[in-house]
């Protein structure tokens, strides 16, 4: 069973609720749709909605340093660990944001910190630091937070940075046409090191899907029937038309 708790959480694990938050508003809200050809990283639960306030006139400040606004926290632990390497925050304007901090709960900065107790990429628990009225508050009342957020997973990155390759009429089944990798790693693992798998859409034509093939551990590209590379066998019928 899973819990919200208006509090700080330390290196151990151990808890402390704070009895001056007010934690109201809870609710589950339907998760965004991103482009995947536009975004690096995709919501992988429903966002989280909550509000915080304050049983005082305003926040108690975690560092107790005011140059940098007041800082709270609120410790969710998941009923069943969830695969993520990221958190999303959506601002009041709908813009969706990454919103993770230093990984260190000894430190107040905003963001989240991801808790994988066993280090298998499953996370049990996230410890969110908002400031009020900061980048991760949607309310600008003071003494008042909002905040919608939830865990997500990076995709892998591959683009073909030529669009429209020549290859020759004369390649060979060993011939490797290209060699497809996450541009981030610089590698066939994506930004989380997690291995990327290969494959061709069925989405395309069936001579392409029937004339090539991709290792789907490498990404690279070979050709299986050279005669799709037979551009004398390829007739382009039309009019044309003159004055006169």
């Amino acid at each position: 069973m899973g819990s919200i708790v208006a509090g700080s959480r330390d290196e151990n694990g151990n808890i402390t609720a704070d009895n001056t938050l007010k934690l109201k508003n809870i609710s589950i809200n339907p998760r965004p749709d991103l482009d995947p050809f536009e975004s690096e990283v995709n919501f992988n639960q429903d966002p989280i909605q909550f509000s915080l306030g304050s049983t005082e006139e305003t926040f108690t400040d975690l560092d107790g340093d005011p140059s940098n606004g007041v800082q709270v926290r609120l410790v969710i632990d998941l009923p069943v660990p969830i695969k993520a390497t990221t958190f999303l925050k959506t601002k009041s304007s709908g813009e969706v944001f990454q919103y993770l901090d230093d990984q260190d709960l000894a430190t107040f900065d905003d963001g989240a910190t991801l808790v994988d107790e066993n280090g298998d990429g499953l996370i049990e628990t996230v410890v969110i630091t908002i400031t009020d009225n900061g980048v991760g508050d949607n309310n600008p009342l003071i003494g008042e937070i909002d905040d919608p957020g939830a865990l997500a997973l990076y995709g892998p990155v591959v683009k073909n940075t030529n669009l429209y390759p020549v290859f020759p009429e004369n390649v060979t089944r060993d011939d490797v046409l290209y060699d497809f990798f996450d541009f981030n790693s610089n590698d066939d693992v994506d930004i989380d090191n997690q291995q990327i798998t290969y494959a061709i859409s069925n989405t395309n034509p069936q001579n392409i899907q029937d004339s090539f093939e991709i290792n789907p551990a490498t990404g690279e590209l070979f050709n299986t029937d050279s005669s799709i590379f037979d551009f004398e066998a390829y007739v382009i019928e039309g009019q044309v038309w003159g004055c006169g």
